[in-house]
């Protein structure tokens, strides 16, 4: 006989939980080992700007992957799709924790992105397979505020590991989280892709599809802001451990205390959007996100320019840039994916690969402009920020207009 799964209902605690532990492999597999870097560079005789290259590729693969991901579990459903990214994102855990070398962790970085991607874009999907637009949003609010705790958490365990054990302690961290869910979604996570959407999609078909979401301007209007707010919290994700401790002068076993305090508000303004979307219009709670997110950002800005930048300074427009993401995250997503049921999981996909673009990029250029100072990661933030507001006042007086 056959064994029986735990059936997981659309808008139940159960099902949140998995979809938590799902959407959790993004910070875990960055927020993690994000105030590494230092000791990475120590470790392979390299300089920090390469260890950040560690992140850079990794959101380049995350990006790539995702692509192929939607199409793949629109064509052949979620699970089987789920089940295959999570084993590959155990087994290049491994590698990572056992690399001798700084390109060979930057490789390997890659090819975890892979599989890091696959629970991330499926958890979104898995919700627009279960729910509404309205509830699609409320779920992904709950589940961001959820989840939420990983972040805060996972700065701070990883820089203590650290300073217990050395750099490779975070990945075998995430090796564990990886078996365990692994063994989670095998008992737990039935096919939630329902026949009639099911799709065998050829090339062609993908970038129509793709087409369809790009040159709506209903979904850009949330799909720009909701990218470039991403690059400016990656921007800040590159440049924090850096700032932290050499600008800054904080100890290291610190780094993951600034960063849990910053991500703090993306909990606070992921529960807001679970709390509020059934009593405020979720299209204008955006809107005062995006100015949240440029204001924020200037703020920052004005302190390093001003010469006057502390850790005050730093982490409080930080708290409130995060709490912006953690607002823009779930209402975007859901917004995006409303008026593509059929393609959830490739819109899912495009939206991804445009975001990890937009983020690569930005943590390219931190990387690539580091000059020993704040600027670099000051700048690619406030850039960022002033755009998540101007590209949705821009695209919504074309639409408006048009």
């Amino acid at each position: 006989m056959a064994q029986r799964r735990i059936e997981l209902r659309p808008n139940s605690w159960p099902l949140i939980a998995v979809l938590s532990a799902l959407l959790a492999f993004g910070p875990i597999s960055t927020d993690l080992y994000v105030g590494t870097f230092p000791a990475i560079a120590d470790a392979f005789g390299t300089s920090v700007s390469e260890a950040q290259l560690t992140l850079t590729s990794f959101l380049i693969g995350v990006g790539v992957a995702q692509l192929f991901v939607g199409a793949l579990s629109d064509r052949f459903g979620r699970r089987p799709v789920l089940i295959a990214g999570l084993l590959l994102y155990g087994i290049c855990a491994v590698a990572c924790a056992l690399a001798t070398s700084i390109t060979e962790l930057v490789v390997l970085r890659l090819f975890q992105a892979f599989g890091s991607c696959t629970p991330v874009v499926l958890s979104r999907a898995i919700i627009r397979d279960l729910h509404e637009r309205s509830d699609s949003a409320r779920v992904l609010g709950y589940v961001g505020g959820f989840m939420g705790t990983v972040p805060i958490v996972a700065p701070i365990l990883g820089s203590y590991a650290v300073v217990w054990f050395d750099w490779s302690a975070t990945f075998w961290f995430m090796v564990a989280y990886c078996v365990v869910v692994f063994v989670a979604i095998l008992i737990c996570m039935q096919e939630t892709l329902s026949p009639e959407h099911a799709e065998r999609s050829s090339i062609e078909q993908v970038i129509f599809s793709f087409s369809r979401v790009l040159t709506s301007r209903d979904a850009l209007i949330y799909a720009m802001p909701y990218c470039f707010v991403y690059a400016g919290m990656f921007g800040l994700f590159t440049g924090f451990a850096f700032v932290v401790e050499e600008i800054l002068g904080h100890p290291r076993e610190t780094l993951g205390i600034f960063f849990g305090i910053i991500l703090t508000g993306y909990m606070v303004g992921a529960i807001a959007v679970g709390r509020l979307s059934r009593q405020v219009e979720i299209a204008a709670l955006f809107r005062v996100a995006t100015y949240l997110a440029a204001g924020s950002a200037l703020a920052m800005l004005t302190g390093v320019v001003a010469g006057t930048l502390h850790i005050t300074m730093f982490v409080a427009p930080m708290f409130v840039y995060l709490l912006a993401v953690g607002l823009i995250n779930p209402i975007g997503l859901a917004l995006v994916l409303a008026p593509f049921p059929e393609i959830a999981g490739k819109t899912s996909a495009l939206l991804g690969f445009m975001q990890m673009l937009f983020a690569a990029t930005a943590s390219l250029l931190v990387s690539g402009l580091h000059d020993d100072t704040a600027m670099p990661a000051t700048i690619v933030v406030a850039v960022s920020g002033v755009m998540v507001a101007v590209s949705h006042a821009l695209l919504r007086r074309n639409a408006s207009g048009g």
